[in-house]
């Protein structure tokens, strides 16, 4: 077998990687590395560098003040924020970023949930 059919060979692998591998994205609720968020539909006010700037021990007046009021909350004393939702992108199922902070009995950030979501 001569170099120019084993190169032929090795070729022919890689590309056939290379379009299972793009099949995933496009087949599969896969992670879009060009525009990860683009299957996320944000709080109004909301977006990834305003939700970066939320920390721990932050007041919920503070939170409200740099990122908006959340889509929803779930829990009574400890409350989970969510500031993120599915399903931003019409025409495919991407992956999408779920943005959430939980929030303490005393009104004060208690954790800050970055997540990447694949269903």
């Amino acid at each position: 077998m001569g170099i120019g059919k084993i190169l032929s060979i090795l070729a022919t692998g890689i590309c056939c990687l290379a379009l299972f591998m793009i099949g995933g994205f496009i087949l599969d609720e896969g992670y879009n590395p060009a525009v990860p968020g683009i299957d996320t539909k944000y709080a109004a006010n909301c977006d990834e560098s305003k939700f970066n700037q939320v920390t721990v021990g932050m007041d919920t007046s503070e939170v409200i003040k740099l990122i908006g009021q959340p889509l929803g909350k779930r829990g009574s004393s400890t409350q989970k924020w969510n500031y993120t939702a599915d399903e931003k992108c019409e025409w495919h199922d991407f992956a999408w970023l779920n943005r959430n902070i939980v929030v303490g009995p005393n009104g004060k950030v208690r954790s800050v949930i970055k997540i990447t979501e694949y269903y």
